[in-house]
């Protein structure tokens, strides 16, 4: 039987914060059971929930809970002398609420977590290679040194130019110059020619429901000041280990100079990066803030709320030089976001991404990476 030439290893991604991958469902406010005295929140299993109703013959005074103006559901149920241990009947799995909901916090919708068929939350791996791609474009850019920064203040020029300037577009077709480059298709654009068909990412070993917290998000400000914006997300909690396997085809990941040390280096220049161009601006920290460090140092930002580094890379092609683009592209897209003093302020955007767990704040997706 011939050898197979592709390489397989594991990914260990430990979550340093809470990480959050969307389902893109959430439950609105009526919808779950906070339970105070616990500190949990109970995600209902509709179906069980419904066929609960009609038994309670509650259907007609649950309709009336929905249209009115009451928003506890928990205290509702109390109210129709519904037990602890009914409610633990139509409930599909519970989570602690944490920082999210104590006291003198309003209920609010609560962004769901991905899970699998069973129910099991997991990182895909669509989103493990997703930031590894960003990682490995950022390296390739930054290796360039003046010829990224060359392309990259011609952008500027064309966007303050041009109010229809695409900027997306254009790192579009910079992916396509670094990565396309297998000429299996006439058409450069066509997928089939990314070297990226050489890394493939499986979805990780699932977690379990129990690693699951309900998070905050907060916004901080350069001043230390938190500003709560109103959703919860559902988020693996710090300290939760997922395995994913990662498998390479060196003879398609060579057209473009890639192999594990390329990836492992692209990682850990890419956290650096961050780090010297957003976070370390951020000097007025709650005093709270956790400050644990990775080993061996390999960091990816992961998941929603991450932040605008995490997925980009203005800042790998131009350093400081990037901010008059990144100031004006924040501009434009947020328009209320006082973007006009980023050039002033020296960073773009001046907003840190973050959350609370166990009355410590993260910055949220933070996840160390080793490759093995």
């Amino acid at each position: 039987m011939k050898k197979s030439h592709l390489q397989s290893f594991t990914v260990q991604v430990k979550t340093m914060a809470p990480l959050f991958i969307g389902s893109g469902r959430e439950v609105n406010k009526k919808e779950y059971v906070y339970v105070p005295a616990g500190q949990k929140v109970c995600i209902i299993d509709f179906p069980r929930f419904a066929g609960f109703l009609t038994a309670k013959g509650l259907e007609d005074q649950y309709t009336s809970f929905m249209l009115g103006e009451q928003n506890d559901l928990y205290r509702w149920l109390l109210s129709c002398r519904i037990t602890q241990e009914e409610i633990k009947s139509f409930t599909s799995y519970e989570v602690m609420a944490g920082d999210a909901l104590k006291s003198g916090y309003a209920l609010r919708g609560i962004h769901l977590f991905i899970k699998d068929n069973y129910g099991r939350p997991y990182l895909p791996g669509s989103s493990l290679k997703g930031a590894l791609r960003t990682a490995i474009l950022a390296k390739m850019l930054a290796d360039q040194g003046d010829k990224s920064l060359t392309k990259l203040k011609k952008w500027e020029k064309s966007l303050r130019e041009s109010n229809r300037y695409n900027i997306a577009g254009e790192t579009d077709q910079l992916e396509v110059e670094l990565l396309h480059t297998l000429n299996l298709h006439d058409e450069r654009q066509n997928a089939v020619n990314s070297v990226m068909r050489g890394l493939q990412v499986s979805d990780s070993q699932p977690a379990d429901t129990a690693d699951l917290i309900i998070c905050p998000k907060i916004d901080l400000t350069l001043e230390g000041k938190e500003i709560a914006i109103p959703t919860f997300r559902e988020a693996i909690r710090p300290g939760v280990t997922l395995h994913s396997q990662l498998t390479l085809d060196p003879l398609i990941l060579e057209q473009a100079g890639i192999d594990l040390d390329f990836i492992r280096n692209a990682i850990r220049e890419f956290a650096d990066l961050q780090e010297q161009y957003f976070f370390s601006a951020f000097r007025k920290l709650p005093a709270n803030t956790d400050k644990s460090r990775s080993e061996p140092g390999a960091e990816l930002y992961l998941g929603g709320g991450a932040g605008y580094l995490s997925k980009t890379i203005t800042y790998p092609m131009g350093g400081r030089e990037a901010l008059p683009l990144v100031s004006l592209l924040m501009k434009r897209q947020f328009p209320r976001g006082h973007h006009d003093k980023d050039m002033e302020l020296g960073i773009s955007p001046h907003i840190l991404k973050g959350t609370y767990y166990n009355n410590r704040f993260y910055r949220m997706g933070r996840c160390s990476v080793e490759i093995t």
